[in-house]
């Protein structure tokens, strides 16, 4: 389903910035 794929992503990136600004 792209909409979870497309939620899967963001989750992806926000987990990212996250580590990041951590």
């Amino acid at each position: 389903d792209e909409k979870i794929a497309a939620e899967s992503l963001y989750t992806s990136i926000w987990v990212r910035s996250s580590n990041t600004l951590a």
